[in-house]
């Protein structure tokens, strides 16, 4: 488990969440809200964590991942 973190001055509103150990597959915490009032969660933004599967970092999900098609002319 890493022990400190990094101040972000990016977004407005962030909330840091206790430490766990990175062997744990699952975390889980509470929010105190109605669910319909979440616009959307994100985990890591700035794309700092070692992730070998980023597309789960967003609530709710992406239901299409955009692709850029490249041609060459």
């Amino acid at each position: 488990m890493m022990r400190g973190e990094k101040k972000e001055n990016i977004y407005a509103k962030t909330t840091l969440l206790p430490d766990w150990p990175w062997v744990y597959p699952e975390y889980s915490f509470t929010i105190n809200r109605p669910v319909t009032s979440i616009q959307r969660i994100l985990i890591d933004p700035t794309h700092r964590m070692a992730d070998i599967k980023p597309d789960n970092n967003v609530y709710p999900t992406l239901t299409e991942v955009p692709r850029v098609k490249v041609t060459s002319e």
